[in-house]
């Protein structure tokens, strides 16, 4: 980074930090910008110094930090605004919301519209369902059921299809599980005592496995909800020759008639729902109904065979995991797989990713490392396209090393981000799969920053930069984001070697805040402040400048509503005592802050990156 570059990304902030050898500097042009801030001299290790401009004018600053801070909002909002608007055209089917509402209202508010009435039948009540479903909007799931409910006030009768349909919107918002589950028992011929609808719609497999569906994308979804999907299908496996009083009564409740029988599609959601239910044993139970899926499948019953897509969630639930063994459990699946005799589920690059993630989750990068090198080969030497491998399988021994605390942790993850550079290159930027994305920058920067290398602030920055001009260069997918932001400050935050490194690291930390002060795409949060008072503690010595930059610092983050325990701890630490009285008073608990100060505050931020 240019010294020029960092003297002026300081302005607006008011902070510059200035080397003694500053060649490329015009001092006399500095001095005519700041002429009314005070220069103070600070005493750095092996008689080095460095000066520090610092803006003593808090209500010039904090004035002008109010209107970036409206812009950014208005920015953030009328960008917000277009998108709703271009992902609303996309979606809906109808193109025009307020015409299906329109619609809608007059079939469930039986408006005496003779003309429509005439013309309503059961395709027409499907189309406006599927219009809702379609259209993602909140209240889509409740016209859907609406419009149902409506269909015999119009001698329309709904079939199975329909019922179908209702519970796919539920699912689709990801408000399904027992909602989806009541609606298909209040239609089901289980008991006049039971049965809430006039019209009797006995369950097919169809509506089941959109039971199973909304339970497996449920947002709530938990070990209950995967418990109530799998006691759902054992009902559906139990046959007229059961001797088990106790199943065949839960079938009856669910009102499944004997004959409907679960397919490939049926397990598949149970599986997810196991996968998504957070539980320590979710792996395990998917892998077992993957198991018994295979026994079914030896005892002919051709309809539940497994493919590739049950294996894949299989593993994905696996990496996901967080108990011991996880990776021997992905890899031990992943030879099951490539071994079989069924070609159908050998191992593709989904089930190899899935693999190399569980190996990045512990930090293992030799493991993660040696199984993209499989990929690799098979790819290159064998023509194997079935295991290409993509951006996806670089990220992941990007992030294990970036986790493995290994020396040279930062070195080798941004070799194999060149190397998928490369790949990408050698396409003529053609071939999309190997197109580092901004998880590739962000894992890449991240490894540096944990790395214990003395440049490592300088090395983050630099793989920064890059992305920055991807960004400006059009690449809307690269827009940085505060966690990146964070994460160099992270790398200059806990930077070691002489005091040049030190230094270098402080000014990248100044252009890094400023670089949000003045972004329209993302702003500072409590992270951010934390990370560069943690900056001003292990790089700068004490002095005078320094008291005054974290005054500074912590009294824009204060007006920020952005003053949160990471903030907090980190004042007790790098503000003196004298200070910290002066700015705090008696408080002395992080729960005793005024409520302005925390106003934006998320919660449950992980703010210790190393």
């Amino acid at each position: 980074m240019h010294l020029r570059l960092a003297f002026i990304s300081l302005v607006s902030i008011g902070i510059i930090v200035i080397p003694t050898s500053v060649d490329s500097f015009n001092i006399h042009s500095t001095a005519r910008i700041f002429n009314s801030k005070t220069a103070i001299r600070v005493s750095t290790t092996d008689d080095q110094t460095m000066e520090a401009m610092i803006e003593l004018d808090l209500d010039v600053i904090q004035t002008t930090s109010t209107t970036v801070s409206e812009e950014i909002v208005n920015a953030s909002n009328r960008k917000n605004n277009k998108r709703s608007k271009n992902k609303s055209k996309r979606e809906d089917p109808c193109k025009d919301i307020h015409f299906l509402v329109k619609r809608t209202n007059q079939i469930l508010s039986h408006q005496p519209v003779p003309s429509t009435k005439k013309s309503m039948n059961l395709s027409t009540f499907h189309w406006l369902i599927d219009a809702w479903t379609a259209s993602r909007h909140p209240t889509a799931p409740e016209h859907s059921l609406g419009l149902m409910n409506s269909m015999m006030d119009y001698n329309v009768t709904p079939t199975a299809k329909s019922l179908t349909k209702v519970i796919n919107s539920y699912a689709k918002c990801g408000r399904g599980g027992d909602i989806a589950m009541n609606i298909m028992k209040s239609f089901a011929s289980n008991g006049e005592s039971n049965r809430k609808q006039s019209v009797v719609i006995e369950p097919n497999i169809f509506v089941l496995n959109a039971v199973l569906e909304a339970y497996a994308k449920d947002n709530e979804t938990d070990v209950a909800n995967a418990i109530k999907a799998e006691q759902l299908l054992q009902s559906m496996l139990v046959t007229e020759d059961d001797q088990d009083n106790k199943k065949i009564r839960k079938k009856e409740e669910y009102g499944i008639p004997f004959g409907v029988v679960p397919d490939a599609r049926s397990f598949q959601s149970l599986i997810r729902a196991w996968s998504n239910s957070k539980a320590e044993i979710g792996a395990a139970k998917a892998e077992q109904i993957i198991d018994l899926m295979e026994k079914l499948y030896k005892n002919k019953q051709i309809s539940v065979r497994p493919n590739i897509i049950h294996y894949n969630t299989v593993l994905d639930a696996w990496a996901k995991s967080t108990i011991d063994g996880t990776a021997w459990h992905v890899e031990t699946l992943i030879e099951k797989m490539t071994t079989s005799a069924d070609d159908e589920i050998h191992p593709d690059t989904i089930s190899y990713n899935s693999c190399i993630n569980a190996y990045a989750n512990v930090g293992d990068f030799k493991k993660a490392a040696a199984f993209l090198q499989r990929m690799e080969d098979a790819y290159d030497l064998d023509k194997n396209t079935k295991i290409k491998p993509n951006t996806i399988s670089y990220n992941g021994v990007i992030n294990a090393f970036s986790k493995s605390l290994e020396k040279d942790a930062g070195e080798r993850a941004e070799e194999y981000f060149r190397r998928l550079q490369e790949r990408y290159e050698e396409s003529n930027r053609f071939d999309l799969d190997f197109k580092p994305d901004i998880i590739s920058f962000s894992s890449v920067i991240n490894a540096w920053a944990r790395s214990f290398d003395y440049q490592k602030a300088e090395k983050a920055f630099q793989i920064y930069q890059e992305m920055l001009e991807l960004y400006k260069e059009g690449d809307n997918s690269l827009q940085p984001n505060t966690i990146i932001v964070n994460s160099i400050l992270n790398a200059c935050a806990y930077t070691i070697g002489d005091t040049y490194d030190q230094r270098h690291a402080l000014e990248i930390a100044n252009y890094m805040l400023k670089e949000l002060d003045g972004s329209s795409y993302s702003r500072a949060d409590e992270i951010t402040y934390g990370m560069y008072l943690k900056v001003c503690e292990n790089e700068m010595p004490p002095s005078e400048a320094k008291v005054h930059l974290v005054d500074l610092v912590f009294k824009k983050c204060a007006k920020e509503g952005q003053v949160g325990k990471f903030v907090f701890d980190e004042m007790k630490n790098v503000a003196t005592s004298s200070q910290f009285q002066e700015l705090f008073g008696d408080i002395t608990d992080y729960e005793d802050l005024p409520e302005e100060w925390s106003r934006n505050v998320a919660e449950n931020q992980k703010y210790h990156l190393l």
